[in-house]
């Protein structure tokens, strides 16, 4: 894929390394669109960036597993793995769409042909043939319908977790994290991910505390 953001170089390129580093407003980012761009220390979101992204993913990794162990938030790393899931699905099957096209008109090299279905097979698509074959091009319809299928559930999933509350708009969870603790701004950009955690977790203790104190009442009442 062509990634506008991996064309220039940036020399003394430095990872966030932890749920101490990362920043929740970037933690939020790369769950929600897989641009892992947004673990190089400094980057301002716009300009052209070259990172190493295998490495950028494996210390990511560690840190979305600090944060699981974290947080009981398993609604949101939901939303954001159906959101991520969706997105490929529908770029893999717009890909593979594109080549079914050209290799069922049969003009072409054998070599091209060939590199076409090395890349459906990149994507997971099956042709078990070396050549043309009528068998093969309906075999990769029937996936491709199948995809649209998967698509298809992936849609009603996201929408479910959406209309029925399970998922926050990280957005409006900030508001509410703000109105919870009486804070009139929290700059998502300057907390890092295990002070946001802290703060929820202070929320639920204060929460927790105030229904303690009206069941008290109510008995004394």
């Amino acid at each position: 894929m062509n990634l506008p953001f991996l064309k220039k170089k940036r020399t003394n390129v430095r990872y966030y390394r932890s749920c101490d580093e990362l920043w929740i407003y970037n933690f939020h980012k790369i769950m929600s669109t897989g641009n892992y761009a947004y673990m190089v220390i400094g980057w301002d979101e716009y300009s052209e960036i070259e990172y190493d992204k295998e490495e950028a993913i494996k210390i990511f990794g560690g840190i979305y597993n600090e944060y699981c162990k974290l947080t009981a938030n398993n609604n949101a790393i939901r939303y954001y793995r159906t959101v991520q899931r969706l997105s490929y699905l529908k770029m893999r099957r717009e890909v593979a769409a594109r080549i079914l096209v050209q290799i069922t008109m049969r003009k072409m090299k054998q070599k091209i042909f060939m590199g076409y279905i090395e890349s459906l097979k990149s994507f997971g698509f099956k042709y078990e043939h070396e050549k043309w074959d009528l068998n093969g091009i309906e075999s990769l319809s029937r996936q491709l319908r199948a995809s649209a299928n998967e698509i298809g559930l992936l849609e009603n999933e996201i929408k479910e977790i959406t209309t029925t509350g399970e998922y926050v708009p990280f957005e409006k969870e900030v508001v509410q994290v703000e109105q919870a603790l009486g804070r009139n701004m929290i700059d998502p950009k300057s907390t890092t991910v295990a002070k946001w955690w802290y703060m929820i977790e202070q929320i639920r203790e204060i929460s927790e505390h105030r229904k303690k104190q009206m069941a008290k009442h109510g008995k004394n009442s």
